[in-house]
């Protein structure tokens, strides 16, 4: 019997720890939902990878979440950077060490085809040729509290009052 009142008594502590974790989770504020920054051009359509040491890395743009990009026929854009007030752009994607490359996402698409390389990202020397700035970023802010890319009338109302610095972090 007391073998079983233990087993039970395991698993109910188990699911009341689960659910401690949980509500932490819920009433913690979420990191990292939206960047706002400035950059030295108007560089919001252009394609962005990260370079780290010597290794890049790059997003695939012919599979990567297609839901992002309108059609090829049209201008292929990633919609998760919005203009915002003040020159910012507001942003879920990108991060301080990107880097743009003089390609936008369209073009980085038809040289994938072009490649005969869809789903794959471009060679690493191909990326090099193309980099526009190393240093793109002007300021750089990151989110501290609950705010996503869908609160942007709040987060233009914040930029436009100066309260950035209640809401985000500046890392440059």
């Amino acid at each position: 019997m007391k073998p079983t009142i233990l087993k039970l008594s395991t698993i109910f502590l188990l699911f009341l720890l689960m659910g401690a974790g949980c509500d932490w989770m819920y009433n913690s504020p979420v990191l990292y939902n939206v960047d706002i920054y400035k950059t030295k051009g108007d560089y919001r359509h252009l394609y962005t990878i990260n370079i780290s040491g010597d290794e890049i890395s790059a997003i695939n743009c012919w599979t990567w979440d297609k839901t992002l990009w309108s059609g090829l026929n049209q201008d292929t854009i990633c919609d998760r950077r919005q203009y915002g007030a003040n020159g910012y752009v507001l942003s879920e994607t990108n991060r301080l060490t990107d880097i743009y490359l003089s390609l936008t996402f369209k073009e980085t698409i038809i040289k994938e085809i072009a490649m005969n390389n869809p789903g794959h990202p471009l060679p690493e020397d191909t990326l090099r040729k193309y980099i526009l700035d190393n240093d793109p970023y002007l300021e750089f802010w990151r989110c501290t509290t609950e705010l996503e890319l869908s609160d942007s009338v709040r987060i233009n109302e914040i930029i436009r009052n100066g309260e950035i610095g209640k809401y985000f972090e500046r890392l440059k």
